[in-house]
């Protein structure tokens, strides 16, 4: 199964690194065209934008996720995969760790990137101000591993019927509603909203864990 992943992060590393490289070069047309058009007022703010590259990041590293997902499905690359000598759990494991580790790695540059922009600026690198960067990890991270749960909800549905996919469907909608009311609403306690996105990112994670291995098909 580590063998299969690590065979995946070798074959879709350059996509990660790609999408890292435009979503820093993106930011940073942005802020000099703040710079060059904007009015003194934009410029004074410039270090404090500055220090939300973290958000470019890892929104490329959720866009990989998703180029990759499309990738493997146009290529179908389930289907090689289970002619592997490995079992379906292995399979589903490797499948479903790749965005995880994506995301992760998103992580690790963007604290990086940030400490070194609150370096930069001046302004102190504390633990409360870097959980910050974890909990919109986690947010996006949620979305990546909603189109998996979708996919393996379909598949589901195809095999067994519609009751055989209420669990998953109310778990899908059950957490779709709680990031949507974080996102909009009112933050109080980033560490506990951290803690619940990652409780619910396992959940997601598991919930396509076990559906991918109750599959009877595996076309896509």
């Amino acid at each position: 199964m580590w063998r299969l992943l690590s065979e995946e992060l070798r074959v879709h590393r350059n996509v990660l690194l790609i999408a890292w490289a435009f979503g820093v070069a993106i930011y940073g047309l942005v802020l000099f065209l703040l710079w060059l058009v904007g009015g003194a007022k934009d410029r004074a703010e410039l270090p404090s934008i500055a220090t939300q590259l973290p958000l470019a990041l890892l929104i490329a590293s959720m866009v990989a996720c998703f180029i990759v997902t499309g990738t493997d499905r146009a290529e179908r690359r389930v289907r090689m995969f289970m002619m592997l000598p490995l079992s379906v759990a292995q399979v589903a494991l490797a499948r479903v760790l790749l965005p995880i580790v994506f995301v992760l790695a998103g992580l690790a540059v963007s604290h990086v990137a940030f400490a070194g922009m609150l370096a930069v600026q001046g302004a102190p690198s504390s633990w409360t101000r870097h959980l910050k960067v974890d909990f919109i990890g986690l947010q996006l991270l949620l979305w990546v591993l909603v189109a998996f749960v979708v996919r393996e909800i379909i598949e589901r549905k195809k095999a067994s019927g519609w009751r055989a996919v209420l669990l998953p469907k109310a778990l899908l909608v059950g957490a779709i509603a709680f990031v949507v009311w974080l996102e909009v609403g009112p933050i109080e306690s980033v560490p506990a909203g951290a803690a619940v996105v990652a409780a619910l990112d396992a959940a997601l994670a598991g919930s396509t864990f076990v559906m991918f291995r109750r599959r009877v098909d595996f076309t896509r």
